[in-house]
């Protein structure tokens, strides 16, 4: 039955992306722990990713910061559409897996607070493309009507200047679970890193005329946060 429904959900996200089929897919689970209950989430997830990095999914596992609730983001990583497909394939019938995931609900350690797919805008991102990247600022954006070739296009001319200035910009948009907003990441090797381009940022010019020709009713900035890579 879990193959039946993957099909049709993999069908559905290209005829929404028609790039969707070779990008970078994410599979982003956001968890809260139960009170008191915070090493024992960890280690769940630690006990997660090990099944899952075991039948070839990339996990990374992120403690958001400044502009969270403390949650935490359990990340999976795809290659592509097609490698999506066969790994969601291997996770539903491993056994392995499937007594893992009983025993951590009886544990109940965190609850689950949204999940969602992001289909990354550059195909030639690969999930491994994240292995230095321990730090990053997300900003999500949500596209006024008829507006979302003019979002999608000032992210792609705000990434060239991010990235001239020492970030490493992803962008994503949403699918299934997501409500058609895009996801601007900021990835950086350490916080050190993302302070000296902070700094440069802010003594842009290129950056300063960017913003100065931007339109205000392009889009809606509905949340910003941080977040850290956990040594799981």
């Amino acid at each position: 039955m879990l193959r039946s429904i993957y099909r049709p959900i993999a069908l559905l996200l290209i005829s929404l992306f028609p790039f969707a089929a070779m990008a970078e897919i994410l599979e982003v689970y956001e968890w809260k722990a139960n009170p008191g209950m915070g090493q024992q989430m960890f280690e769940t997830m630690a006990g997660a990713k090990q099944i899952h990095e075991t039948l070839g999914v990339r996990v990374d596992v992120y403690g958001l910061q400044v502009g969270s609730d403390g949650s935490v983001h359990y990340v999976m990583r795809f290659d592509s559409m097609a490698d999506w497909g066969s790994k969601k394939d291997a996770i539903a019938s491993s056994a392995e897996w499937m007594e893992f995931y009983a025993e951590a609900g009886k544990k109940a350690a965190s609850e689950l607070q949204s999940s969602l797919i992001g289909i990354n805008l550059d195909e030639s991102v690969k999930a491994s493309s994240f292995d230095d990247l321990q730090v990053f600022n997300a900003f999500v954006w949500d596209p006024a009507p008829g507006k979302t070739g003019l979002l999608v296009s000032r992210m792609a001319e705000a990434k060239q200047l991010h990235e001239g200035l020492g970030a490493r910009i992803d962008i994503y948009a949403e699918g299934i679970g997501g409500t058609g907003n895009y996801h601007y990441i900021v990835s950086f090797k350490n916080w050190t890193d993302m302070a000296a381009f902070t700094t440069k940022l802010n003594g842009s010019k290129a950056w300063a005329k960017f913003n100065s020709e931007s339109d205000p009713t392009a889009a809606t900035l509905i949340k910003s946060f941080s977040g850290q890579r956990a040594p799981l």
